[in-house]
């Protein structure tokens, strides 16, 4: 019989059966682990750390493309 237990990224109560969690989808079951260094995008924590580094590199892009020209 399988029991309830809280998954350790939303808190939702899920069956200890479950390969991963329901509501946010966080892999629970030890054998089919996300792999190292693996991000879990539903989380907004890690999306706008993402969001923040593209628009980061973009910026650093736009400002070395607008040096270049201006010193031409």
């Amino acid at each position: 019989m399988a029991n309830l237990i809280k998954c350790p990224t939303c808190g939702k109560q899920i069956s200890s059966n479950a390969i991963s969690c329901p509501n946010c989808g966080e892999v629970i079951n030890s054998k089919m682990s996300k792999p190292a260094g693996a991000i879990n995008m539903k989380d907004p924590v890690h999306f706008v750390g993402v969001v923040i580094s593209i628009l980061v590199i973009l910026g650093v892009i736009v400002a070395c493309v607008g040096t270049c020209t201006n010193s031409l």
